[in-house]
């Protein structure tokens, strides 16, 4: 696996960060999923989007969904955003019923 990148950009108070992945390769860090969309559609199938480092991190994989990240940056951001909120969710109500 690779590693971290070397050289980082923070902005601050801005810690939201989507990363894309290749043959589970870490291969870049976006600040929008959009950006990361832009990325997927270049690498093609398999090529995956995470909120986190784990697969269970993974809001899109490109050529798994209805339609590619090439035909709309803003629906994979739509699609994202949505598997994010529902992947808090769940974690939520999991934590809630382990008290």
């Amino acid at each position: 696996m690779a590693g971290t990148p070397t050289w980082k950009v923070y902005r601050e108070n801005e810690y939201m960060t989507w990363k894309v992945y290749r043959e589970n390769e870490y291969m870049a860090a976006c600040k929008y999923p959009e950006d990361a969309a832009v990325l997927v559609s270049a690498m093609g199938e398999g090529a995956t989007i995470r909120h986190g480092h784990s697969k269970k991190d993974t809001v899109w994989t490109e050529g798994s969904e209805t339609f590619s990240a090439g035909e709309s940056y803003d629906g994979v951001a739509e699609i994202a955003w949505r598997r994010l909120r529902n992947q808090r969710v769940n974690a939520a109500v999991i934590a809630r019923r382990g008290h």
